[in-house]
């Protein structure tokens, strides 16, 4: 009989190595296949052939496994697009996922056998996992059912089923009219809903609404003024829109009570203008956050290419049926009045370089999480669409000399390259 020693860990960042552990008195092996749920059903597929995990050398017993490999390949991270609707059980970005296993025994005449019938096969218990670029002071001596499960996702367990996968700071951030946002979020528990409170400046509730269908695992939900009006209205924003000062958000449960800290932002009803650039990025704790750069902004081609020397060929002088043409003339060779010179292999990118407002320590620190992002999107200042991108800037910094605030500058080039090849 395989006994689960692992427990209590529900979620795992799958692109950290992780173990669970298993004990049999009677195995020589494991064999086991690894597992995710169907999207939307609770139907279970292989993500793996059959694997054999031997028993740990002198532990008498002990199987540790190790599945964050082959999971971590099932995580697929979309960006939502602009004005996308408020709400949505982000599937692609986590994993739902168990092992399924037997014994392999050795019978008296020494040979390994193992039950091939996979409907009798053992399951384990569910998880779920996410991709998160976790900081090494998070995590430093404490395993991964400790760091990312309790410490980080709910660190009081059984009170705050429910958290936000961000290090933004929730309070003094500010946000345009124009800006769509949406806030990522893991849930661990039944009847949990998500409330969205526009306030206006004397604290009063402006408009409401709450968002019942969330699912166990990862979620998303629109929380910028153009998301909110996706879902209250247009004619019900303006009859409020003049006096709306802040929203807040945050996961209740059932009866009311609310199981992630109150997020908010302030409303900045300025008209934007070109000098702004809207970004996103994977975060470091698996959601994807988003910030505008409003102080500058350039936008610039770079280009890199080969230069070739032409062919010095002879070129004739009239069409070739004109006989009375000596046929090539030896003093006009082809490309003689150019500079004989072309570019080849050429290969361009666009770079955008933007610098944020000036900001406090916490926010500096949160916005450096872009340069250490494996994803990052722009919102598109010409189109409007959502782009990938990747970071040219190496180096931010999070601390501004003395006690002031301090800007962060950001290179960053589009992914989408323009080549041409001759």
């Amino acid at each position: 009989m395989i006994t689960e020693v692992m427990n209590g860990a529900v979620l795992y960042d799958v692109t950290r190595p992780f173990v669970w552990k298993f004990t049999s008195t009677t195995a020589a092996n494991i064999v086991y296949v690894i597992q995710k749920q169907v999207d939307g059903s609770p139907v279970f597929e292989n993500i793996s052939g059959l694997l054999r995990q031997p028993m740990e050398f002198g532990s008498g017993g002990e199987f540790l496994i190790n599945p964050s490999e082959i999971l971590a390949d099932e995580i697929k991270t979309k960006i939502r697009q602009k004005n996308e609707y408020v709400d949505r059980v982000e599937f692609e970005g986590s994993v739902k996922w168990r092992l399924l296993m037997t014994e392999e025994v050795v019978t008296p005449n020494g040979n390994l056998v193992y039950l091939n019938n996979m409907n009798m096969w053992q399951p384990t218990k569910h998880a779920f996992g996410i991709d998160a670029a976790t900081q090494h002071e998070e995590t430093y001596n404490l395993n991964q059912v400790t760091w990312f499960d309790d410490y980080r996702i709910h660190p009081q367990t059984f009170v705050n089923s429910a958290k936000f996968l961000t290090n933004k700071p929730f309070a003094d951030i500010t946000m345009s009219v124009t800006d769509s946002e949406y806030v990522y979020f893991y849930i661990n528990a039944k009847n949990h809903r998500f409330l969205v409170n526009v306030k206006d400046e004397f604290g009063n509730i402006r408009a409401t609404y709450e968002l019942n269908n969330l699912s166990y695992g990862l979620n998303s939900a629109g929380i910028g003024v153009p998301n909110i009006i996706a879902k209250i209205g247009q004619s019900s924003w303006d009859t409020i829109a003049s006096s709306v000062h802040k929203v807040e958000y945050s996961v209740i449960d059932f009866g009311g009570s609310n199981k992630t800290e109150i997020g908010s932002y302030k409303i900045n009803k300025e008209t934007c203008t070109t000098e702004r650039l809207r970004v996103y990025w994977k975060n470091r704790k698996g959601g994807i956050d988003g910030y505008t750069f409003n102080s500058e902004l350039e936008i610039s081609t770079n280009t890199q290419s080969k230069l070739s020397k032409s062919y010095l060929g002879y070129r004739r002088t009239n069409s070739e049926n004109d006989y009375n043409n000596l046929g090539y003339n030896f003093n006009n060779t082809y490309n003689q009045r150019s500079h004989n010179l072309q570019s080849t292999n050429i290969v361009a990118n666009e770079r955008l370089k933007v610098t944020s407002k000036h900001e406090k320590a916490t926010i500096l620190n949160w916005l450096s999480e872009i340069i250490t992002s494996p994803l990052v999107w722009v919102e598109n200042v010409r189109t409007g669409q959502v782009n990938s991108v990747y970071c040219i800037t190496k180096k931010a910094t999070t601390k501004p000399k003395g006690l002031g605030l301090g800007q962060m500058k950001l290179t960053l080039a589009m992914s989408n390259e323009i080549t041409t090849q001759r």
